[in-house]
């Protein structure tokens, strides 16, 4: 499967368009509040589609210099 399903898409879309302002408001707790609009992003994904969902943050994460969720990635 190439892309998610449009719950867990349209949710990873808002993440990727959000994220300069999430960083801008939260400078302190950045990583809290990425991890929380993440794990929404998850809850929303069916299990076949979690490996697809993860490799979307990571690629966000490297988009934003933030590099990918696992370091050994």
């Amino acid at each position: 499967m190439n892309s998610l399903n449009p719950q867990a898409g349209a949710l990873m879309d808002r993440l990727a368009a959000d994220l300069p302002q999430l960083r801008a408001d939260h400078p302190d707790d950045f990583w809290l509040h990425f991890q929380l609009r993440c794990d929404e992003v998850l809850d929303h994904t069916p299990p076949d589609e979690l490996v697809l969902a993860r490799a979307r943050i990571d690629e966000l994460l490297i988009a934003n210099n933030l590099g990918p969720a696992d370091p050994g990635a």
